[in-house]
């Protein structure tokens, strides 16, 4: 009997997650906290604006450019970078012609141990990496961004302002 108030018990909280537009925790530093599950989907070129674009105000900081791979990334951090909230990066990418598989970033160690690794969205020209900053955010944090390509996966890292 315990097993069928379980199951339904758990049916119901995906339901609840669901119905109310939040994700599902994906890692344990988020536990207990729901957010939004903004993801969209926009075919390749295409041009958009962002209805509820706050998270792109704020202080643009170049936080310069670094070699990944056979790319030269440029980032640009949109606003503060705050333990426990949503931090904005854009990413530009130049110097190769294969379009990388995927950006990802994070912000904590190079290992990225207690961190949450976030997938940047290609935008076109550019790529935006809204990242939601683990807390509490380990010592000595940097900005880490990874591309993957055919050939494999590099990381560099970037000190945030």
């Amino acid at each position: 009997m315990r097993k069928v108030f379980f199951i339904f018990g758990s049916v119901a909280i995906a339901s609840a997650y669901a119905l109310a537009g939040f994700s599902a925790p994906t890692s344990p530093v988020h536990l207990g906290r729901l957010e939004p599950d903004d993801k969209h989907e926009h075919k390749e070129g295409e041009k958009h604006e962002h209805k509820d674009d706050d998270a792109h105000k704020g202080e643009k900081k170049d936080l310069g450019q670094k070699a990944i791979g056979s790319y030269t990334v440029q980032v640009t951090q949109q606003g503060d970078v705050k333990a426990g909230e949503e931090a904005v990066f854009v990413l530009v990418l130049a110097g190769a012609s294969e379009k990388p598989k995927a950006v990802r970033g994070w912000i904590g160690v190079e290992s990225g141990e207690r961190s949450i690794k976030s997938k940047a969205e290609d935008e076109g020209e550019e790529f935006h990496l809204h990242h939601p900053v683990s807390k509490p955010l380990p010592e000595k944090s940097k900005l880490w961004i990874e591309v993957e390509t055919s050939s494999g996966k590099t990381k560099n890292s970037f000190d945030t302002k």
